[in-house]
């Protein structure tokens, strides 16, 4: 008796261990087939995108069909041809938007990306160029002035990864706003954004008759905290025998209150510092507007101010 429950314990132990092994290769070859049939899948959806990003026909059908889901009661976007690859970079032409009477037109719109700087959690655009950019705005009838309250980009910052811009190029353009007519021959910048922090360099702004060039940095928070750095040129004739003028200025602070460095240098010389109260984000006190005010000291280096009388010059010393 006794020998009879051994043999059937020692059956008992020996199989046990069969059993798993088949239960552990059963669940083996599930996950591999579960494995293999995912990568499947997964393949036939980058080729798919792949295919669509990076032809011309395909990236072309892409865009229009995101045109398209733009489109609804009150505004209209329409895009002429597509060139290039959503893939790398693409040329739109005749770019047309158009909202509640508004419109915004461009001859071409041009731009080049690197996809693989998304793996170091950045996406960088190359290149953004716009060319013969034709705005004409006309603001609401019940927009009246308001206080700046809260932030406007607190449910959008901070973005998850960072973004670049290497080259900003806006060549050619006319904004008409409520009547008022700027022509913009060149816009020109580079620019970043970390977190919050917009950094812009290498500015050029040529909408005569006024010519800048410089570099920003700005938090994006309220009162928006900045440092700007301009140089400035005026090219038109500002009196007789006085034909433009130019500057540097250096700002620091906030909209609130800024301290500026000022230097004239043409058509004389002329130092100028001090702060400037602006108050654009300081609450009101019993609902009365804080006054703008201006504290600044002006300097005037000795200098050689040339001027004409009849035909002959004649030099006075400041």
């Amino acid at each position: 008796m006794t020998t009879h429950e051994d043999s059937n314990s020692l059956e008992s132990s020996v199989d046990s261990p069969v059993t798993d092994d088949r239960h552990s290769s059963r669940l083996l070859r599930i996950t591999v087939i579960s494995l293999t049939v995912l990568f499947i899948l997964l393949l036939i959806i980058l080729t798919t995108i792949s295919a669509l990003l990076s032809t011309p026909k395909g990236s072309g059908w892409v865009v229009d069909k995101l045109s398209g889901m733009l489109n609804s009661d009150g505004q209209s976007l329409s895009i002429g041809t597509t060139e290039g690859t959503l893939l790398w970079g693409m040329t739109l032409r005749d770019v047309q938007f158009e909202t509640n009477g508004n419109l915004i037109h461009a001859q071409a719109l041009r731009s080049r990306w690197n996809p693989f700087t998304l793996l170091a959690a950045e996406f960088s655009l190359d290149l953004l160029e716009i060319t013969n950019l034709q705005v004409t705005w006309h603001s609401s009838p019940d927009a009246g002035d308001t206080e700046p309250s809260g932030d406007p980009l607190a449910d959008i910052l901070p973005l998850p990864i960072g973004v670049s811009l290497q080259e900003f190029i806006l060549r050619d353009a006319t904004i008409d706003f409520d009547g008022q007519v700027q022509q913009i021959p060149l816009l020109q910048f580079s620019a970043s954004l970390q977190d919050k922090q917009l950094q812009v360099e290498d500015l050029i702004l040529a909408a005569a008759p006024i010519q800048l060039s410089g570099s920003a940095q700005i938090e994006l928070v309220p009162a928006y905290p900045l440092q700007l750095d301009l140089d400035w040129r005026y090219s038109a004739t500002i009196a007789e025998g006085i034909d433009g003028a130019n500057g540097r200025l250096a700002a620091r602070g906030d909209l609130n209150t800024l301290t500026v460095d000022h230097k004239l240098l043409s058509p004389l010389l002329l130092d100028t510092q001090g702060t400037v109260t602006l108050s654009l984000f300081t609450p009101p006190v019993n609902n009365v507007p804080n006054p703008q005010r201006f504290d600044l000291q002006h300097q005037i280096p000795d200098q050689q101010l040339p001027i004409q009388i009849g035909p002959e010059g004649t030099v006075i010393r400041v």
